[in-house]
């Protein structure tokens, strides 16, 4: 038994305790573990044109969760270990949403279909299913959304890690904010917010590209040599190889496989090497989501009439990148924090910018169908934040903000600016209070500012648009 507790300690020293990744266990022998906790806030928002809102929510300081881990020793310096940790709304007892890949497809949602008119026949075949909103949110239970991942472990070559798994670029996000990327003054409200040209919110139920978390990933984790550790990701489309995507239907009566994504669209490639000495602690990060470029459009030129469901969403196209790095250093009476990085949204062709769109109901189909071309579009970001320890008391302050290009052309780019300052209080090692305050700015033409509400976007005469938000909450952890 004392060897036994010897090479574990041994194993999570050399394997840094998975510092870098949530699936930190520092076990010092076999065992499962439950843990998590709880965060409720009295949170109140407002912004320009969108009235305010007042309401008891969750997470603000800290995710609400509930979690299983363990671990277990193998010999030979070798451990297998798996780690489940579900999202929870304690609020109103939500469970929270997953996705089962990055496309379309895995999104859960609830969907509709559509009849198309083939030839002169006008005869009718049902078309592919198009996602809208989620149908699932809140509705499906407990699910593992935050992570659900089974481990084998050596304490020379490091950790390999399958399941669902944070984004190595996510990581840079979460750990230099100040704010920990919940609550009001969190960096996601620039970085992941209103002018992310990947999507207005961090899904689910938005988004499915891997912007926080990806289903379906193979992961290594370096042991810690000298400070350093890296990461390598990579998560599986799982698309049907036939696939061409939503918006193509081969002309007969079969579908074949039901596609709402085109091959390879959601394979993700990931990694991330960070540095730990001391005080100092940075970190360096790289993805790309693959994403099909256009939509192949001749399945409709034998159409004469076609409808989709209204409100359907198009098929996610061009790449997604993202590179960002972040860096911390304690002088022990206060810790500086900063990051910066930039997201891509990368170039793409759709057709049918008419009658098939979102929210269509019907039209003409052309012979030769219209070719719209979508810029890339591109968020730079910076933040520098700031923390001071006070007894029990942590107070806390970050600047950030992001500009949004859509290409070289534009001359009014969108803008955001967020300040946020907040206090925590600790009233035990487990039990905290809180209080954060923010206020966000965007300017250029098109630009919202928003925190769950939808401001109305600037125009040439509309100046700036603002949102406010405050948090007052408590958090416990077990």
């Amino acid at each position: 038994m004392k060897k036994s507790l010897i090479a574990l300690a041994t194993l999570a020293a050399a394997t840094g305790a998975f510092a870098q990744t949530p699936n930190s266990q520092p076990l010092a022998a076999s065992s499962v573990t439950i843990f998590g906790g709880l965060d409720a806030r009295i949170n109140r928002l407002s912004a320009t044109n969108a009235g305010s809102l007042s309401r008891l929510d969750n997470s603000g300081e800290y995710s609400s969760r509930l979690g299983f881990r363990g671990m277990e020793d193998l010999g030979g310096g070798w451990g297998a270990a798996f780690w489940l940790e579900a999202g929870i709304g304690n609020d109103d007892g939500r469970g929270q949403n997953s996705t089962s890949n990055n496309t379309n497809m895995g999104q859960n949602l609830t969907v509709g279909t559509g009849n198309i008119a083939v030839g002169s026949t006008n005869s009718t075949f049902t078309q592919v299913a198009t996602p809208t909103t989620s149908g699932l949110n809140g509705l499906q239970g407990i699910t593992f959304n935050r992570a659900s991942t089974v481990s084998l472990i050596n304490k020379d070559l490091g950790e390999l890690r399958v399941g669902r798994d944070y984004s190595p670029t996510f990581w840079n996000l979460t750990q230099f904010d100040p704010f920990g990327t919940v609550g009001v003054g969190s960096v996601n409200n620039i970085v992941l917010g209103t002018l992310n040209p990947a999507g207005a919110s961090i899904a689910p139920p938005g988004t499915a590209k891997p912007q926080v978390r990806t289903s379906n990933s193979i992961g290594w984790l370096s042991a810690n040599i000298n400070g350093f550790r890296a990461q390598i990701q990579q998560a599986f489309s799982e698309v049907p190889s036939n696939c061409l995507g939503i918006d193509t239907v081969p002309t007969g009566n079969s579908t074949s496989n039901s596609c709402v994504s085109a091959d390879g669209d959601g394979k993700h490639t990931a990694f991330r090497l960070t540095y730990a000495n001391g005080p100092l602690f940075v970190g360096a990060a790289n993805s790309t989501t693959k994403y099909a470029t256009s939509v192949n459009p001749t399945a409709f030129t034998n159409a004469t009439s076609m409808a989709i469901n209204a409100g359907g969403n198009p098929p996610f196209l061009g790449d997604y990148k993202v590179t960002n790095f972040g860096g911390s250093y304690d002088f022990g009476v206060a810790k500086l924090w900063a990051q910066t990085g930039n997201q891509i949204n990368g170039a793409y062709v759709t057709p049918y910018a008419g009658p098939h769109g979102a929210g269509s109901t019907g039209g003409a189909v052309p012979s030769t169908p219209t070719l719209t071309s979508v810029a890339e579009g591109k968020l730079k970001y910076n933040m520098l934040g700031v923390t001071a320890p006070m007894g029990a008391w942590t107070l806390k302050a970050t600047l950030s903000n992001g500009t949004r290009v859509a290409d070289a052309t534009v001359t009014n780019d969108r803008k955001q600016k967020q300040t946020a300052i907040g206090a925590v209080y600790a009233m035990s090692k487990r039990t905290s209070l809180y209080g954060t305050y923010s206020t966000l700015t965007a300017t250029g033409l098109g630009a919202t500012a928003s925190q769950a509400l939808t401001s109305t976007a600037v125009s040439a005469t509309s100046g700036d648009v603002k949102a406010t938000g405050v948090d007052l909450g408590i958090s416990h952890r077990f």
